[in-house]
């Protein structure tokens, strides 16, 4: 995954890490609610200057040190991902 590692449960890919940083994926109404709490989404820009921008919600820095909050918002990305 251009240069990262997809991260899966149970062959459902949630999450990435792409240079040394850890994103998980959302659409919809969990993109929103990370958007709101002012995560970053992925992007990209091809050779061809158009930036391409994935379903892929870079983890803020914060969110690593509070393990409660990241396994909350971990587990809604997952319910969401396995539907």
């Amino acid at each position: 995954m251009m240069g990262g590692w997809c991260i899966y449960s149970d062959k459902v890919p949630f999450g990435a890490i792409i240079e040394n940083q850890l994103y998980l994926k959302a659409k919809g109404e969990m993109a929103d609610k990370l958007r709101n709490l002012g995560w970053t989404k992925f992007s990209y820009k091809k050779s061809n200057n158009k930036v391409i921008s994935m379903s892929y919600w870079l983890v803020p820095d914060e969110l690593m040190d509070d393990q409660d909050l990241f396994e909350e918002i971990g587990e809604e990305v997952l319910e969401v991902v396995e539907i």
